[in-house]
């Protein structure tokens, strides 16, 4: 008796594991673009020119180091241009330790407006606050198949 009831609640149990770990993953939605921030010791956050409108965000307040965070890239055209490809790559400014390269994925395209994103972290070092930068080459297209490469730097600060 003991053992069925037993035998009833583990099956009960990995079936309520099952469903819910299987769930698919999500994509990254509205809200989560909504929710991404420029950071208080970052310089620029938005970067404007005749090409178009360049916001670089992070879905975090603040860098910490050895903590996972992620980098946006949203585009707004102000002409015939389109984003085909972001590549960055990131390196101490404080403390130059090599590059850190950054990987861009575009997880959204609309009419208006198109994003890439980035996650990385950076590493802790002998100093508790280090300032980095952040080196962004975007590849745009226009109509044309001509294309031009914009080229960000921003700067923003870590600690430990």
């Amino acid at each position: 008796m003991m053992l069925s009831v037993l035998k009833k609640n583990l099956t009960f149990l990995v079936l309520i594991l099952l469903f819910v770990g299987c769930k698919p993953v999500e994509a990254p939605n509205k809200l989560a673009l909504n929710t991404t921030k420029c950071l208080a010791n970052q310089s620029p956050c938005f970067v404007d020119d005749e090409l178009g409108k360049f916001a670089i965000t992070f879905n975090v307040e603040e860098v910490r180091a050895e903590v996972p965070f992620t980098i946006f890239v949203n585009y707004q055209a102000n002409s015939d241009y389109t984003l085909k490809n972001v590549v960055g790559f990131l390196e101490g400014k404080t403390m130059f330790m090599g590059k850190i390269p950054l990987f861009f994925h575009e997880i959204t395209t609309e009419l208006t407006s198109q994003v890439f994103n980035a996650e990385t972290m950076v590493v802790a070092c002998s100093e508790p606050n280090m300032v980095w930068n952040l080196w962004i080459t975007a590849t745009l297209t226009n109509r044309n198949n001509s294309s031009v490469e914009k080229k960000i730097l921003i700067n923003f600060s870590s600690r430990y």
